[in-house]
């Protein structure tokens, strides 16, 4: 279990405890392992699981993960450092290439498709020291 829900429980049990307590009763114990273990259990029970889709890099940089191979526009915006109405125009224009999925607007983009737009639109430029 990661340890925020362990402190979050940690923290309610306590918060159950000092309520119990101002109307003077029997409270839960927040050193009482079984209380605390039986509530990580229901939490842990209750979390949908959901894999994670995304990497990120002690940059900070995201990157797609072996799982998930396609980007969404947002992801293909964070990837490219430019904005997601970007991606769409570029997507329109032809000049990115993306597959549509379901909707109108659901878009998905290889990461190489991202790579080899931004090296056929950006022109080197020096810059003077």
């Amino acid at each position: 279990m990661p340890k925020s829900i362990a402190v979050f429980l940690r923290t309610l049990v306590e918060a159950i405890s000092r309520s119990a307590r101002r109307k003077g009763e029997p409270g839960m114990s927040p050193h009482d392992s079984s209380t605390v273990q039986s509530l990580e259990d229901a939490s842990v029970r209750a979390t949908p699981q959901v894999r994670n889709r995304e990497e990120t890099t002690s940059a900070g940089t995201i990157l797609a993960s072996p799982q998930a191979p396609w980007l969404t526009p947002k992801e293909a915006a964070e990837r490219a450092r430019c904005g997601v109405k970007t991606i769409y125009r570029e997507a329109k224009n032809g000049r990115l290439r993306a597959a549509r999925v379901g909707g109108r607007r659901e878009l998905r983009i290889k990461p190489n498709w991202v790579d080899e737009w931004l090296l056929k639109t950006t022109a080197p430029t020096e810059i003077a020291a």
